[in-house]
Order: C-alpha cells, then structure tokens, then sequence
C-alpha cells in the first residue's frame, strides 16, 4: 500500500519536474509552468489524502485497542455503561475505514497511474501539454471525492451496528422477587375483596337505592372471590 503511494507521488514529481524544465521566461514557455504546478496540486492532494486515510485511521484504530480496557471496565457500572457504546462505534467505524480505503485507493492510484503513464508529458509530442494536465487534474478531483466519501459510509455503517450489540436482554438477578411480588398482589386483591364483603353489609336507616347498590357489589365481590380459588 504505501509502495503504491510512493509510486503514484514520483510519477507526479516526475511529470511536475519535466514540465519545470521546459519553462522559461520567454511567454511561449509559460504554459509548462501551468502544467506543473497542475500536475503537482493534483497529484501531491491526491496522495496526501489518501495517506491521511489509509495511515491516519491505522494509527487511531491502534489507539483505540489500547484503551480498550478502560471501556471494559466502565462498562461494568451502570453509570459509565454508555461509554462501550461510544468506543465500539469508533473502532468499527476506522475497521471499516481501512477495509474501504485500501480498496479504494488501491483502485484509484491504479487508474491516476494508467492514465498518466498513456497521457505522459515527458513523452507527449503533437499533444497539447496544457490539455493532458487538465485532464490529470480531473481524474485526480473525482478519484479524490470518492476517497473523501470513505468516513461518511464508515460512520453511517457503524453508528447502528454498535448499538445493536449492545441491546442484549439481560437475566433477572433474583427471579424469587418476580414471585413474591405475584404472592403480594393476590394477597392483596384478596385481602380487598374480604374487606368489601365484611363492611359491605346494609346500614340501618340507609337509603335503599344504596342498601341495593352495596348488596350487587357484595353479590360481585362474592363471586370473584369464589372463581378466584
């Protein structure tokens, strides 16, 4: 990989440097000038970023796996529990980041250099010099906008595979509480219903529509009770 990085940024120094030497301060030489220094801005930011993406996120992923305990840890405490998710999210992003960029800078340094080696100045005699560093700076710009989109499509992977990893349903630290808490609750529609049978009974001197209303209620609480046994 970084042979072919290396390879890719001497065809441009070459091709720069050819075109430095035909210059001259005469005005018909000025274009080779131009040449050059498309040539060098294209091909130098080509490689640049393809090296900030390849060994800048190599050198960040073995950062990560070195503090890769201290998230560990954290996450054996409901406090700071959250911070795996975060550290996962980073590690499988710059995986993926590596995985992507290998392949597709591998893919454009290969294309850039075809196209320099059939479009070579230093070898070009009827071809307008101007016009093949015009085309070298184009293929440069497309190659490195699929290069930049490689963080995004990482990112966009990553962020909702690490939280579903995490999203694992835990068993219940005591399962006895789940069945006290069953006992407690019978007990208690139990205890409401002898409570409403017990001081359900008509009043003396009460209202009849109330005496027939606490009667049905009564007649209610009786026969749950009974189908609740």
């Amino acid at each position: 990989m970084y042979e072919t990085l290396d390879n890719l940024l001497a065809k441009g120094v070459n091709q720069a440097a050819y075109c430095f030497e035909q210059a001259g301060w005469t005005p018909a030489t000025w274009t080779w000038l131009f040449c050059a220094f498309v040539v060098m801005a294209s091909i130098g930011t080509l490689t640049v970023r393809a090296g900030l993406i390849v060994i800048g996120t190599k050198f960040l992923l073995s950062v990560l796996l070195v503090i890769g305990p201290l998230f560990f840890i954290a996450a054996c405490f409901p406090v700071t529990r959250r911070f795996i998710d975060s550290w996962l999210n980073k590690v499988l992003e710059n995986i993926l980041v590596q995985l992507f960029g290998i392949t597709v800078v591998v893919m454009a340094t290969k294309i850039i250099g075809n196209f320099i080696k059939v479009n070579d100045i230093t070898k070009a005699i009827d071809a307008n010099p101007a016009g093949i560093a015009v085309q070298v700076a184009i293929v440069s710009g497309i190659l490195l906008y699929v290069i930049q989109q490689i963080p995004n499509l990482a990112g966009a992977l990553s962020g909702s595979f690490a939280s579903a990893m995490l999203k694992i349903s835990m068993p219940k630290l005591n399962p006895m509480n789940a069945q006290h808490s069953a006992i407690a609750e019978r007990a208690s529609w139990a205890q409401q219903q002898q409570n409403q049978l017990s001081h359900g009974g008509a009043v003396k001197g009460s209202n009849p529509k109330h005496d027939l209303s606490q009667d049905l209620k009564d007649r209610i609480a009786a026969h749950n009770m009974k189908h609740r046994h």
